[in-house]
Order: C-alpha cells, then structure tokens, then sequence
C-alpha cells in the first residue's frame, strides 16, 4: 500500500471535473485508488492428470485516477481587508510570524498563519491577501485566496482609517465576501479600524461607530500598539462566541509559526 500523509484541511479534487472527492480533516484516513488484483497461474490449475496445465486466469486492473491536492487554511480568526489595511502588522504584533510588511498594495501574497497566545489559550490567526473591490469576479487576486476564509470561524476586518473611503471599506468587503459565498457574513466578526496614530483616525474612528453602530468597532495602531489590549479581548471573546473551542483545533505539523518562518526566511 502505498499512504500519502496531508495536514487536516487537505482537499482532494478530480483534475479533470475538478469535482471534490474529500474534505479531510484531523486523523482521516481515505482509500482513493485500489490497486488491481492478481491472477492464478497455470501452476494453481494442475491436477494429479494435468501437470502441466496451458491456460490462467488473469488479474483484475487497478484503477487510475488524475487529482489534484489542495491545502485550505484553517484558522480561528481570519483577517480580511484592502491591500495596506495593516493586517500583517497586526499578525506580526500578535504572534511569532514574521510577515513582510511594506508601504505597497499586495506585500503578502500567500495566506500567512500565526498562534496568538493568551494564557493556556491558542488561537490560531490567518492573515488572507488584501481584497479589492472586483475580487470575487477575479478582479486583483480573484478568489484565489478568498476561500480559505470558508475554514476560519470568526473574521476580522480591517479598515484603514487613514483612508479616504473607510466608511464604504466594510460594505465593500462584506459584498464581495457575499458575492462568493453568503455564509461567510454569518460568522462571528470584529471591525479593527487601523493606523490609529494618523491624526484624523481618531475622529473617523468615532464616525464609523457612529454610523455603524450594529457592529463591534475597535481601534488600533499598529506602530504605537495603541488599542492592542482590547483587540487581543475582542479576539478571546470571538474565538469563544464562535465555540471553536468547544472543539480541539486541529495539530498541525510542522506548526503554524513554523509555516509562517519557512514563508519567510
């Protein structure tokens, strides 16, 4: 037998229909091709009058199959935003990862993983590339990494208050986050709005909880670490509401941190 070990969350697909064969999670073990079956020789027909024997039974073939392989995030939190919203700052300033953080749109490009501790408490946080408006039509990078959100059980989003638009930011994430799939808007959420050191943030900070008072609106900055303490409750306090940890999460190996260096040597 021939066994392939996946980390939990591994899809397997059909290459060609691109159908999903299996979802596997924690400790699954899946038989996805047989192998044939051999046949008898001429040596298991011989008799006491047929030593010899000319003919055999032939084996039965195994089965073929083209599939593809594809890992799916699993996270506690996953943060979702606009490219520069600050979210691999935020992962940096809660975990050991160490995302490249830069000044331009789309700096983290692959989904980057990090364990928030708090106590005897882990809580595994995914920072997702930025969204832009059109994502979930394949504007920017598509919904390319739009469903690892699918396997995260809360989200938070995170809106630059140093920009122009940070009232429309949250509609136009969550449209295109609906636009996909419109139960990701029924998971447990935080709103984060960031860069709360730009003079005018304070100010839109207030607007925003003024004008979206439904939602659970924090502020943050990431150079200064104001606010820090209340988003690392809030998150305690999502993690809890979404009952993950009513759950055991998921052994990864190596670990998240350990992923998130190799990325990022």
């Amino acid at each position: 037998d021939v066994e392939i070990p996946v980390p939990p969350g591994t899809v397997i697909k059909d290459a060609q229909s691109g159908d999903i064969i299996k979802d596997l999670t924690d400790m699954d073990r899946w038989v996805f091709l047989k192998g044939g079956r051999g046949g008898q020789g001429n040596w298991h027909f011989r008799t006491a009058t047929r030593q010899t024997p000319r003919f055999a039974q032939t084996g039965e073939k195994g089965t073929a199959m083209r599939i593809g392989i594809e890992l799916l995030v699993i996270a506690d939190i996953g943060f979702v935003g606009f490219p520069n919203a600050g979210k691999s700052s935020l992962l940096n300033n809660l975990t050991n990862a160490r995302t490249k953080v830069a000044g331009y749109p789309f700096t983290t490009k692959i989904p980057q993983l990090g364990v928030f501790r708090q106590g005897d408490l882990d809580i595994i946080l995914a920072d997702i590339p930025g969204i832009i408006e059109g994502a979930s039509k394949g504007a920017g990078m598509g919904i390319k990494f739009l469903r690892h959100i699918s396997r995260t059980a809360g989200l938070a989003f995170l809106i630059d208050l140093s920009d122009d638009n940070y009232l429309l930011a949250f509609d136009t994430l969550s449209q295109e986050l609906g636009n996909y799939a419109g139960d990701l808007l029924e998971k447990p959420k935080i709103v984060i709005g960031t860069k709360l050191d730009d003079p005018i943030a304070p100010q839109r900070l207030q607007e925003l909880q003024t004008a979206r008072p439904d939602l659970h609106i924090l502020g943050l900055s990431n150079v200064t670490q104001e606010g820090l303490e209340d988003v690392k409750k809030a998150f305690i306090e999502l993690v809890s509401v979404s009952g993950r940890n009513k759950q055991p999460i998921a052994q990864f190996d190596p670990p998240p941190q350990a992923i998130a260096e190799q990325r990022n040597p």
